[in-house]
């Protein structure tokens, strides 16, 4: 019986505890962070960079780019800036969401009512109906 407890080196039994902690601290907070892009009531929060990112498109600008699915819709919200020299007439813009394939899975238009003045800043919300939880990236286009 000693000869057993000889051949056990304390070492080994602490680092196969550590491994243990370690590994269950990655689960929780894995868990933890799928909690907070679930939401509390099913709200996913699409928080992927290509989607977030600035960009601009023919003299616009979008920029607080936030994108949320819940209860069945799609919802894509941002900010858009006339940074051109000279009043924007057009009076919406497509935004095609797309999958990890590049395949273009749904388009949004974002409707500008009456348009944009040079330097001017307006609200646009685009919803569809669909939980898109797949799509990672965005393409504005007209």
């Amino acid at each position: 019986m000693n000869k057993i407890k000889e051949k056990i080196n304390p070492k080994i039994i602490i680092g196969i505890i550590l491994i243990i902690v370690l590994i269950i601290l990655f689960l929780i907070i894995k868990n933890h962070n799928n909690k907070i892009a679930m939401g509390n009531n099913g709200l996913y929060i699409h928080d992927n960079l290509e989607i977030v990112k600035d960009e601009e498109y023919k003299g616009v600008k979008f920029t607080n780019i936030s994108m949320t699915t819940e209860d069945g819709y799609t919802t894509f919200i941002c900010d858009v800036t006339n940074i051109s020299d000279k009043d924007i007439e057009k009076e919406s813009y497509s935004i095609k969401l797309k999958d990890k394939g590049n395949n273009e899975v749904v388009t949004l238009i974002a409707y500008i009512p009456e348009g944009l003045k040079k330097g001017e800043t307006k609200m646009v919300n685009a919803q569809v109906q669909g939980e898109y939880k797949e799509v990672v990236s965005k393409e504005i286009t007209d």
